[in-house]
């Protein structure tokens, strides 16, 4: 909730909950540890309530509940801002002096990985020229993706 912008992974997930502690003591301690807790409880309340614009009950009993969103959950409910690999045209920014990937290849790639037809077309040989040849595998598809390759090199 700290940074100007949240974004989430298409697969990531956010659980929010109450604040948690172990101690041990007398009464005293276990009073102040609870309110300890308390104060902890509103200050993620807080947070929360600035990025989301959510009521502070609603929010709390969210927290009481332990939570669990998906990405696009947490983009409805504004604990995020958007889903990355979603827009196209947003400057990619890493740290890394390596081949970047580009986001059509993970767009690509996400839909390969979430078409149901895949295995079965894995399985079927095609014919090219009238030589049968089959189809590459769903691993050395989605490796010719990543490279760049086109179809004719990924042997479709």
């Amino acid at each position: 909730m700290a940074g100007d912008e949240v974004n989430i992974s298409p697969t990531a997930q956010i659980m929010i909950h109450k604040a948690w502690t172990i101690t041990q003591g007398n009464t005293d301690d276990l009073s102040k540890a609870a309110d300890m807790m308390d104060a902890t409880d509103q200050s993620i309340v807080n947070a929360y309530e600035l990025k989301t614009g959510m009521k502070r009950d609603d929010i709390l009993q969210m927290m009481a509940k332990s939570t669990w969103m998906t990405a696009q959950d947490a983009v409805d409910k504004g604990f995020a801002d958007k889903i990355l690999f979603v827009d196209e045209k947003t400057p990619q920014v890493v740290n890394t002096t390596s081949t970047i990937v580009p986001k059509a290849a993970v767009n690509k790639l996400l839909t390969l990985l979430n078409r149901k037809d895949v295995t079965k077309n894995a399985l079927k040989p095609e014919t090219k020229n009238n030589k049968q040849k089959p189809t590459p595998s769903l691993r050395d598809q989605k490796l010719a993706i990543l490279f760049g390759k086109d179809d004719d090199q990924n042997g479709n």
